[in-house]
């Protein structure tokens, strides 16, 4: 689920502008890694590991779009936009099952925040409501960049003591494909242009 607002400026009938931010809320991550076991330890075996953890981000973008005209108070649009994107990865956990039938556990134990570069390209139509007010439905790819999360705590010093790994992780080229039901206020906005009058 997200939420968001903007504020823009209308050039001319067919393009406008606006900057946009807008909260995305817990979304829970899992995910599965394989490497071939050493063969001191298990010849020919597989160890895995189950990642679990949970992500929210904060979107800002600045969006360009074309009005392509009205037609019974339909008015379709594209658009693109960019931006940046602030990322926080939470309660990341780590199961390794080892071959030869042995398991470790790992946590992290902060959360971890970083920005990084977004992007967006959009669809969709807007409604006339009245003058000063459209209702728009539209699509929206967005691609968010990439997140990390804190290091993997092994035990109580941590995974990089005594020579050990250091394990965190990069959630890579997050993306969303998003369907918004919008609302659009126009502070000023021109009145339709009085009807014709014919002289009887």
């Amino acid at each position: 689920m997200f939420i968001g607002g903007g504020v823009g400026y209308a050039w001319n009938s067919w393009f406008r502008t606006d900057v946009t931010a807008e909260y995305r809320s817990d979304v829970k991550f899992k995910a599965v890694g394989s490497v071939l076991a050493p063969p001191t330890s298990a010849p020919n075996g597989r160890c895995f590991d189950l990642y679990d953890g949970d992500h929210n981000a904060i979107v800002v973008l600045a969006n360009a779009y074309i009005d392509f005209g009205t037609w019974w108070c339909l008015t379709p649009f594209i658009g693109a936009g960019v931006g940046g994107a602030w990322h926080r990865t939470a309660s990341v956990s780590d199961i390794g099952l080892i071959a030869g039938g042995s398991s470790a556990f790992g946590i992290t134990r902060e959360d971890h925040s970083n920005t990084s570069f977004a992007w967006a390209v959009h669809a969709g139509v807007a409604y006339t409501v009245s003058p000063n007010f459209k209702v728009e439905f539209a699509y929206r790819y967005l691609n968010m960049g990439s997140a990390d999360t804190s290091e993997v705590l092994c035990g109580a010093s941590g995974c990089g003591v005594n020579n050990g790994p250091r394990a965190f992780y990069t959630l890579r080229d997050i993306t969303s494909s998003d369907f918004k039901l919008g609302l659009r206020w126009m502070l000023n906005y021109e009145p339709p242009p009085p009807p014709l009058m014919r002289r009887g």
